[in-house]
């Protein structure tokens, strides 16, 4: 799968995220600006040919966001990310999120996305969790972006250490 805006390929980065999910593709492109205006396409190629899907993607600017329904929300943590290392060794992400429409979540452990099928082993030492690093969720949507991080809390171990909340962006 090979996705172009204007006849010129996107490369995986910070705002185009690629996804495949049983066989569904598509490019979360977040947040969205006015350059992003143009004629999308994805190509799909195999060993029998090949097959295209355009379309023209216009982008309003600022002055969309006055005609976004009143419903709209930014993305809000109602429970802060908390990471528990359970006894057979697996992290456990936790955290309740709401927005309007629905965030995209992305996780991250030590500064790295975590995609699907990513497997960690850890090693613990439950008398110092901060050995294990810190998980982040980032939650976006339309209206905006919101973060949380969680160092890893050792479970049975009554390891209460606070979650970390940096600023949303």
């Amino acid at each position: 799968i090979e996705w172009y805006k204007n006849e010129e390929r996107v490369k995986e980065g910070e705002r185009y995220r690629f996804v495949n999910e049983g066989g569904f593709h598509c490019i979360d492109v977040a947040p969205v600006t006015v350059q992003d205006t143009g004629r999308w396409t994805c190509t799909a190629r195999n060993a029998s040919g090949q097959a295209s899907s355009t379309c023209h993607l216009n982008v309003l600017g600022m002055k969309a966001y006055f005609n976004l329904p009143k419903t709209y929300k930014s993305p809000e943590f109602l429970e802060e990310l908390r990471a528990l290392l359970t006894e057979q060794g697996t992290v456990s992400l936790e955290c309740k999120v709401v927005g309007v429409p629905t965030p995209l979540l992305r996780w991250f452990k030590d500064g790295k996305e975590i995609r699907a099928g990513d497997v960690f082993a850890l090693t613990a030492n439950p008398d110092d969790p901060t050995s294990l690093g810190i998980y982040v969720c980032e939650a976006v949507n339309c209206m905006g972006k919101a973060i949380s991080s969680s160092k890893v809390h050792v479970m049975g171990k009554g390891s209460r250490e606070g979650s970390l909340k940096p600023a949303d962006r």
